[in-house]
């Protein structure tokens, strides 16, 4: 699909990375003349994979946050007589923090940089959550730290809208016994009745993805169905057990515990009250430091990333 050209208008130069909903490339806006990155889904094979996009689309466009990916533009056309449909969205400079993370061992970002990060994640939730949304994967891969050191939120392809007006439903976009997500980064709703989770489980991935970025690795580890019994039925360890340093971070221990709770409802209510929670915790570790609403810009890593997929 190299140099083909999108609706007479976006030409794809480069492939930068793939998600589970389509390719995505890095491509030129002839009539802005900008750069941009097209999310592209070559087959439309089944009508679900085509639902989900199209849903991709309205989500993302209809969130407005600095630490959410911009959306400019939605689809489709034709290359070589084949459908695709395609998502334009803001070319990102920068890196997941998932590549941060590696960059950084055989050490790890500091408390005060995660939680700047985390303050920043909570916004965009936060966002989300009142529209009605939960993104459902939230994970190292899916957050970006721009080389201007801001948090965006990636990837909303397989975002539940929660709305009662929405028209799509598990049934729609899912089979049975089918679930979806990261099993590292899975609540145990969404493991157990995904049709019925609400924000509290982008939440409780939040936890797992603070767990990650602090210690190095998740809270459970494995893979397919081990992973999965560990969030429903085991005790994590708090993060100052695998990094003694975070001992003198109590708030963030305790905060993360809480996050990681079996139960939605012992868990913060909302994106706000764990931002506010981040802040004290920090503050308390450190005393003077302050993480605002804006917290001050991380410096941006050096190696290479894949973009936002």
């Amino acid at each position: 699909m190299r140099g083909e050209i999108l609706d007479g208008r976006y030409r794809l130069t480069e492939p930068i990375g793939s998600g589970g909903m389509g390719r995505v490339w890095q491509a030129e806006d002839e009539r802005i003349g900008r750069k941009v990155a097209v999310k592209v889904l070559p087959r439309v094979d089944e009508e679900t994979s085509a639902t989900r996009f199209a849903r991709e689309a309205r989500v993302v466009g209809g969130l407005s946050s600095p630490h959410i990916v911009t959306l400019h533009d939605f689809g489709e056309a034709r290359v070589a007589g084949e459908r695709v449909l395609y998502l334009v969205m803001e070319h990102l400079q920068g890196h997941d923090l998932g590549a941060v993370l590696e960059s950084r061992r055989p050490g790890l970002p500091s408390p005060a940089e995660v939680t700047a990060w985390a303050v920043e994640i909570c916004t965009g939730l936060g966002t989300a959550h009142r529209a009605g949304i939960v993104h459902r994967d939230i994970k190292p891969a899916n957050i970006w730290l721009t080389t201007a050191g801001t948090i965006k939120i990636l990837d909303f392809g397989i975002a539940r809208m929660l709305a009662p007006a929405a028209s799509m439903t598990r049934t729609d976009l899912t089979a049975v016994g089918f679930v979806i997500g990261t099993p590292l980064y899975m609540s145990p709703e969404q493991i157990r009745a995904p049709e019925v989770l609400d924000s509290r489980s982008d939440l409780y991935s939040l936890g797992c993805l603070l767990h990650t970025l602090l210690t190095g690795g998740p809270p459970f580890d494995g893979a397919g169905t081990a992973v999965l019994a560990q969030h429903l039925g085991d005790v994590p360890e708090p993060p100052s057990a695998r990094r003694p340093e975070l001992a003198g971070f109590p708030g963030l221990d305790a905060l993360i515990l809480r996050l990681l709770a079996k139960e939605p409802d012992e868990r913060p209510a909302d994106a706000a009250e764990v931002a506010a929670l981040l802040r004290a915790a920090i503050g308390a570790g450190h005393p003077g430091t302050v993480v605002a609403a804006e917290p001050p810009k991380a410096p941006a890593p050096t190696p290479a990333a894949p973009a936002p997929g």
